[in-house]
């Protein structure tokens, strides 16, 4: 009798890392498809997964969708399960010290990799001469003022340096701006390696709960809402309040040398003017701590 052997070959340059956040069940039927585009790749490398869920009534299903569909088998797929929900950059930082391959790559959970993308981009690290420190898939994006995170290939100390400058920033939604900015900023022009090809793949998103989604749907309506009185608008503010918190990230990040006024005027559009001199005195102050403490704390970042 004659056994075989099958020995899968791990690439030890690179690794991948996945902040998964499961809040539906359309969210793992994604993410299967998302792994399985990992798992499938001409070249193999040890992929990272965080996971919370909104609920955790989701978990026993998730596992158990993970084992019917073989993911996870193999040696080089690694799990780690959360008890309560975490951020994007949360997920981050608990997953970079299991890392130890010189470079990192990115997935969003509900996107895919065409089957060479690890090959594509170990041959270009291993032939490289310049010792660049970020590897960069240039492609259209929804947003023209930076290229999205997971187009990235970096240094892990490049991105373990970004973690620790950034620790205060990890809760926020939109820290993945932040890192784009940051590379952006420090890296781009002399320590980077561009590409000018579609390797990644963005699934489109039609769940309402995505931050896609919810920026899309934000952007479509911005300077719709018509207020006629004192009291609409103390209602309006209040509801609002957190939402303008993070619309002033991204304006920032995107405009740091506006003023807290012309932010605004980016954020509310057409009704700027009607809304500003209704404005509750308290909005507005607490607005402006905020942008303050922003100017000083998160511009540091990219300046």
């Amino acid at each position: 009798m004659v056994f075989y052997c099958i020995c899968i070959i791990i690439n030890m340059k690179l690794s991948i890392i996945i902040p998964c956040h499961i809040h539906n069940l359309k969210r793992i039927n994604k993410f299967c498809m998302c792994i399985m585009s990992l798992i499938n790749q001409t070249q193999k490398v040890n992929i990272l997964i965080s996971v919370g869920f909104t609920s955790q009534q989701l978990k026993p299903i998730f596992i158990d969708t993970m084992d019917t569909n073989n993911i996870g088998m193999d040696s080089h797929i690694h799990f780690f399960y959360h008890e309560q929900p975490k951020s994007q950059f949360e997920h981050f930082s608990f997953l970079l010290p299991h890392t130890t391959t010189e470079f990192i790559m990115f997935c969003d959970n509900d996107d895919m990799y065409c089957s060479e993308r690890v090959e594509r981009f170990n041959n270009l690290i291993c032939n490289d001469k310049n010792e660049y420190s970020v590897y960069l898939e240039r492609q259209e994006y929804i947003n023209i003022t930076y290229n999205e995170y997971p187009m990235h290939v970096v240094k892990r100390d490049v991105f373990e340096e970004f973690l620790i400058k950034s620790e205060k920033w990890h809760y926020h939604k939109y820290c993945d701006m932040l890192f784009s900015k940051y590379l952006q900023k420090h890296y781009y022009q002399t320590k980077t390696k561009y590409i000018n090809e579609k390797l990644y793949l963005y699934m489109k998103s039609c769940d309402d709960d995505s931050v896609t989604s919810q920026n899309r749907f934000r952007n479509k309506t911005k300077g719709t809402t018509v207020v006629t009185s004192y009291e609409d608008l103390q209602k309006y503010w209040n509801e609002q309040y957190m939402i303008m918190k993070d619309n002033l990230f991204t304006i920032m990040l995107t405009y740091p040398d506006k003023s807290l006024d012309l932010c605004l005027l980016e954020m509310m559009g057409p009704n700027f003017e009607h809304n500003r001199q209704l404005m509750p005195s308290r909005i507005y102050q607490e607005l402006k701590q905020d942008f303050e403490y922003k100017r000083q704390h998160l511009l540091l970042l990219i300046s």
